[in-house]
């Protein structure tokens, strides 16, 4: 498909009722201002008849040869992309997004997906944060290598609505229009809620990685061509349990599914038939994230993901493990280090290698990229009052690619 053209519109926000035809899209969550916003969930369009069947057919050759044939997890590259107003409101904090990295790492985990957070781009354009009719000039400007690259856009949406993305199949797999965009305030702390636990990002992805709502075609065939979701007549909200909208066939509603549209408190599972599917559509539209095996750098306080909070009696153990992916063997700069709440010169400390921890900014080590496993404990001792965030970072060396810095880091509050 080519390449829209500078007055694309998004379809998603023009028809944002178009999973039903009702109003089921609806989402009532609380405004950055203080007041109940009426929006809409999710602004993804469905597929039409022959979108879904053109997709059947191109899976059914391949769909579980390729899940069994995967042993290892696919992890994808993530470039962020915070997209401000001229003045600079609509921000999120790089802890937001370190805790929205592992928001989704811990929803994909089970069905075989990990997610290395590559890199933070904050950009001042109006504009582009709320207005749908700029989605294709704003991507066309931010988007990072959208073939091997998750480009995650954080905006002030208009309308009320939450997020939004695209199928594999919608357009070519280098296409800048692929990715999620999201509210900014959905990410984990913000004000939505009750969707202000991250899990926006976590649906959007979804559709990325080719999965339908749950309730796609109600309780009739093919539902949302997954086995082993339960159909479900209309979209769930808040978190009903014992739901039961299609009472002839098996199984209540899926309201913990990440697919529906329940709380963010409410969801937490994806089902292994959606991860094949999910395995399915990356390998026939997205071949090149499909074969990715990028760098993954991980980090961890006290075995885990933060933030941590700890008493200036704790012992803070802190962690670092590295999979090179296909970069193994390249030279590459290793960082270790923390920025911690106390004035300079203890601003900075970093792990130099046989050293120890220094004050400043030093390199941990210049070395071909190794597999660290078993984890490397660099720190086990109380820290005194304070807030420290530990970062792990690899930089390729002699690269010309955008694709050359990964990294991973974890905060840590001491009363």
């Amino acid at each position: 498909m080519a390449e829209p053209q500078g007055s694309f519109q998004n379809s998603a926000l023009q028809t944002p009722y178009s999973q039903s035809g009702s109003l089921e899209n609806l989402a009532t969550f609380f405004g950055s201002d203080g007041t109940w916003v009426t929006g809409v969930r999710c602004g993804t369009p469905s597929p039409t008849r022959e979108e879904a069947e053109k997709t059947r057919k191109a899976l059914d050759s391949l769909f579980l040869q390729k899940r069994e044939t995967r042993e290892n997890s696919v992890i994808i590259p993530v470039a962020f992309h915070i997209v401000r107003h001229s003045d600079g409101y609509a921000d999120v904090t790089d802890l937001q997004i370190n805790e929205q990295m592992d928001v989704l790492n811990d929803a994909y985990r089970d069905v075989g997906y990990q997610f290395s957070l590559q890199s933070v781009n904050r950009v001042d354009n109006s504009l582009w944060s709320i207005s749908s009719r700029s989605e294709s000039e704003m991507k066309k400007a931010l988007a990072v290598n959208p073939a091997s690259t998750l480009n995650i856009y954080t905006c002030d949406l208009s309308s009320g609505i939450l997020g939004y993305s695209y199928f594999p199949s919608s357009f070519a797999e280098n296409s800048f229009m692929h990715g999620v965009v999201v509210l900014y305030s959905s990410l984990p702390g913000g004000t939505a809620y009750p969707y202000d636990e991250g899990d926006t990002a976590t649906h959007e992805v979804g559709h990325y990685l080719g999965l339908y709502h749950t309730f796609e075609n109600g309780c009739i065939l093919p539902g949302d061509e997954v086995d082993d979701t339960p159909y479900e007549a209309s979209s769930a909200s808040g978190c009903p349990l014992g739901r039961d909208s299609c009472p002839r066939d098996p199984g209540e509603d899926p309201i913990h599914n990440f697919m529906d549209y329940s709380d963010d408190a409410c969801m937490d599972q994806f089902t292994v038939e959606q991860g094949e599917r999910m395995d399915g559509m990356v390998a026939v539209y997205k071949p090149t994230l499909w074969n990715n095996d990028t760098v993954f750098p991980d980090m961890k306080i006290n075995d885990s993901d933060g933030p941590v909070f700890l008493s200036s009696k704790d012992s803070a153990q802190v962690s670092v493990s590295l999979n090179p992916g296909n970069q193994e063997g390249q030279n590459a700069n290793w960082w270790i280090g923390v920025h911690t709440s106390f004035p300079a010169p203890n601003d900075w400390i970093t792990y130099v290698y046989s050293d120890g921890w220094q004050q400043g900014i030093h390199l941990y080590a210049q070395t071909p990229l190794f597999e660290l496993s078993p984890p490397l404990e660099v720190l086990d001792v109380p820290l005194p009052a304070g807030t420290y965030t530990f970062y792990f970072v690899i930089d390729k060396l002699d690269d010309d690619s955008t694709n050359s810095t990964w990294y991973d880091s974890v905060e840590v509050v001491v009363n």
